[in-house]
């Protein structure tokens, strides 16, 4: 395949895959119903229309995917405890930074604000949201550590030699 059939491969399952991730989440919650309005809403909203038609903006698209699949899991994982969820939401979790570095940041307070009120209403499994999501980070951590470490040394030689 071609590179441009190919992008445009890649952009249809991403956006496929943003309206099933949030068909499951708000199905999950809501109902059926309410899980194809969302889907709906969510595949037509102008900022994913503008991310894939004028920005070509590949990585913010499959976070945009990757964020109602999030949420899907942690409220999977927080009613059922299941291993399967566990290892979904950390795999997910992980996925995100890998994907879209600045989503991620922006994502990870909802993240666990989200995952505290879903492991309120079901108390046995807050160790396990917690640990999916340490886990989440720790398969992740090859790509984010040596960029905050990479951040905090060129803070330090700027201070050192302020021409650079």
């Amino acid at each position: 395949m071609d590179f441009s059939p190919a992008l445009l491969a890649t952009f249809v399952a991403f956006v496929v895959g943003a309206g099933s991730s949030m068909y499951l989440w708000t199905a999950e919650i809501f109902g059926r119903r309410a899980g194809l309005v969302a889907a709906a809403a969510y595949v037509t909203a102008p900022y994913l229309l503008y991310n894939v038609y004028h920005r070509g903006a590949l990585a913010e698209v499959l976070a945009m995917a990757l964020m109602p699949a999030i949420l899907w899991a942690i409220t999977r994982l927080a009613r059922t405890g299941s291993p399967q969820f566990f290892a979904l939401t950390a795999l997910l979790y992980a996925a995100l930074p890998l994907g879209h570095n600045i989503t991620w940041l922006i994502f990870t307070p909802v993240v666990v604000l989200y995952a505290a009120l879903q492991a309120t209403r079901n108390t046995k499994y807050i160790l396990r949201v917690a640990l999916s999501f340490l886990l989440g980070l720790g398969l992740s951590a090859f790509f984010w550590v040596p960029a905050i470490l990479e951040l905090t040394r060129s803070r330090s030689s700027k201070f050192f030699c302020p021409g650079l």
